[in-house]
């Protein structure tokens, strides 16, 4: 056979596609006839046409030697649905996987990541993609040669009536590695979705490994045209994408071995998730919603537009994968009594991997999240999360795939290790959350029910069951737009603020994908739900408040230090007049709040005949700018009809104006700002205090 023939201008085009250059693909393949095929693989395949290209498999021990061959037909057999026959042929004693050429150095290196796939075409193409986007830690790739590649004949062993038969288990290979502690990605073709066979080798491979001490999660490929392998989706989709699928793959769900009876008995139970085996069919998307938000409706007495934002979310819990944003899910009532555990119960029937929790601590929060990437349903979280700022910190970074980290020391030799908090969180509490926690949520508001809201009485024991189909449809629909998903670029309503923009992004995106009246429904509950002023924090509130005592005195260019305090607390619905302590306001802690907006005292200022410390208007309209959207105020009042006497009112004075809204209000000529304001001809000094 000659091992050195080349590859043809089609096979490079082939392998360009997926991504894989020109020196890899030489290095990896060979073009073989027919007979040589034959020659590599055995008189067993009686086929005229076994040409096509050949993958050298390199022995671990020596790179230099080719342990085995397998051979890509150009031209396979097909059966009476279309599917090839033998599409791959291969010597009878192959017993070999797969790796990536290059790759023999990580073997036992475990704090590298492994990823598993079928196909030698898809090792390759990963290799390629981990090098354009400079993939840190490198992982060991490893194809099996088809599902069921991985097992082989190992052996031989006597039956129960004494004869020899052939003894089946794990390549040999496998114990060339070094799995335990290992993270590892099984990556089959995308018919691992709806094919069981190719999902029972997929779950018998993940027992195996996790035996050997390995963590294993399962990325599902999407269920696409012309895509059939991670090759496909890397040629159609790219490196990038391929490698978010690889980040949002989920913990495999295997079987739970039998207790060792003679071990410690643990606490507790363990944790059962569940992944639906997605539909067979593909889903209409506009109708599989309006089925979940009917539901909804059905059991909840829901605030306008919820079900709406509800059954996206739900959708949202599927297709995770996609997105770099994920909102959180707020459920929130004034009192008790208002729905909101029947609300997470629905919830909970309708998402994957759902977890219930009616307490969670910061550690078993980022070590669940980081084993199971479950669905994330949290009641009760009034008595547990405000008064908890280690656990609203590790909520917080899960907003956002990137910060979606935490680093612990763990072990006898306080070894840093990387937690992942990134999973969809649902979190229904009485009040409302901690503002950083409520910036990133979308909140759905509770209220008890009336007479004249009737809803159907929920049977808790019936509603997994009867939600079955439709998270077997959610799943399959997910599968199908993936990709499209993560390309998405959704229009967003004006109405609502950055933060907002992205927890409804991902939203907006699935609907736009639905179709159907869906686009507009959910660009309403975006505006209906999150579109309303945002309630400022303290030292926001206390920049919009200085900007209108400047609006009020005249936009002058200094205000006394003492004038600004003096105004503060002197507003009945502000908590300046009791900020510290039961303590009103003072100037230093003035100066303090204002420094971490980059405001600085001018020091001391001259106004009128008299100094004073003070601060200077032109050190505020940065920070007015960025915070309030709002920096030259000034300039509806500068040549404005209404002249000094019109007061910009914000919409947190009780007045409900919009702050873009010029209320006229005579100016108040007792009260004392220290500042020289123009009033018709004439020039008034206002009294220093």
């Amino acid at each position: 056979m000659n091992h050195d023939a080349q590859l043809t201008p089609a096979d490079l085009a082939m392998f360009e596609a997926i991504g894989v250059p020109e020196h890899m693909a030489v290095e990896a393949a060979r073009r073989v006839t027919h007979d040589e095929a034959r020659e590599l693989c055995g008189i067993r395949y009686k086929s005229a046409r076994l040409e096509g290209l050949a993958f050298r498999y390199l022995n671990p021990d020596d790179d230099d030697r080719v342990s085995t061959w397998r051979v890509r037909r150009d031209n396979p057999e097909v059966d009476t649905d279309g599917r090839p026959i033998a599409k791959y042929v291969s010597p009878p004693d192959r017993r070999h996987l797969y790796f990536a050429p290059g790759s023999f150095s990580l073997l036992s290196d475990t704090s590298k990541p492994a990823i598993i796939v079928e196909a030698e075409k898809s090792v390759l193409a990963i290799a390629a993609a981990r090098l354009k986007v400079n993939r840190t830690p490198w992982p060991l790739i490893l194809g099996t040669g088809g599902c069921w590649g991985w097992r082989g004949v190992v052996g031989k062993a006597t039956s129960a009536n004494g004869a020899r038969v052939d003894q089946k288990g794990p390549l040999p290979d496998f114990d060339r590695v070094a799995w335990t502690g290992r993270d590892v990605v099984i990556v089959f073709d995308a018919d691992a979705s709806t094919n069981e066979q190719v999902q029972r080798a997929r779950r018998a491979l993940a027992a195996e490994l996790e035996k050997r001490g390995a963590r294993v999660r399962i990325m599902n490929l999407p269920v696409e045209a012309h895509v059939n392998g991670p090759d496909d989706y890397i040629g159609r989709h790219g490196a990038a994408a391929f490698w978010r699928l690889i980040d949002a793959a989920k913990p495999a769900m295997t079987a739970p071995e039998k207790k060792d009876k003679s071990a410690k008995q643990k606490q507790g139970r363990d944790v059962q998730l569940e992944d639906p085996e997605p539909w067979a069919d593909p889903v209409d998307g506009a109708a599989l919603l309006n089925t979940i938000a009917a539901t909804f409706a059905r059991h909840v007495a829901l605030p306008a537009h919820a079900s709406t934002a509800l059954a996206l979310w739900v959708l949202h819990t599927f297709g995770f994968a996609a997105w770099f944003t994920s909102p959180f899910l707020a459920i929130t009532s004034p009192a008790k009594r208002c729905g909101k555990t029947l609300l997470l119960i629905v919830l909970g029937a309708l998402v994957p991997r759902r977890l219930f929790a009616s307490n969670v601590t910061p550690a078993v929060l980022f070590r669940t999240v980081e084993k199971y990437a479950p669905t994330l349903l949290i009641d009760e979280a009034d008595t547990f999360v405000r008064d908890n700022e280690e656990l609203r910190g590790v909520l917080n970074s899960g907003h956002t795939r990137t910060t979606a980290v935490a680093i612990r020391a763990v072990g006898d030799d306080h070894d840093p290790r990387a937690f992942s908090t990134w999973c969809p969180k649902a979190i229904a509490l009485i009040g409302k959350l901690p503002g950083t926690l409520d910036d990133r949520s979308i909140e759905i508001r509770m209220r008890r029910r009336t007479a004249g809201e009737p809803v159907e009485r929920l049977r808790q024991d019936r509603i997994e069951t009867d939600c079955h189909d439709v998270r077997r449809q959610a799943a399959r629909w997910a599968a199908d737009h993936v990709s499209a998903l993560q390309d998405a670029d959704p229009h967003v309503p004006a109405a609502l603020h950055d933060r907002a923009a992205d927890c409804w992004r991902p939203l907006l995106a699935i609907a736009d994908a639905a179709g159907g009246d869906w686009p507009t429904r959910a660009r309403d509950a975006a505006a209906a739900l999150s579109g309303e002023p945002v309630e400022d924090d303290a030292a926001t509130l206390l920049l919009r408040d200085i900007r209108d005592i400047f609006l009020e005195a005249g936009n002058p260019d200094v205000l006394a230090s003492s004038s600004i305090v003096e105004h503060l607390v002197g507003l009945e619905d502000r908590p300046w007049r009791e900020w510290s302590h039961g303590r009103p306001l003072s100037p230093a802690k003035l100066a303090r709040m204002l420094a971490a907006y980059g405001v600085q005292s001018a020091g001391t200022i001259r106004i009128g005949a008299k100094t004073a410390k003070g601060y200077r208007r032109a050190a505020f309209v940065e920070s007015w700018e960025r915070y309030l959207g709002d920096a030259e105020a000034s300039q509806r009042n500068k040549g404005n009809e209404s002249g000094p006497e019109s007061r910009i009112l914000s919409r947190h004075n009780g007045s409900g104006c919009d702050a873009s809204q010029s209320v006229t209000k005579p100016m108040n000529p007792e009260r004392s700002y220290g500042v020289t304001v123009p009033e018709g001809d004439r020039e008034e000094e206002w009294r220093l205090p």
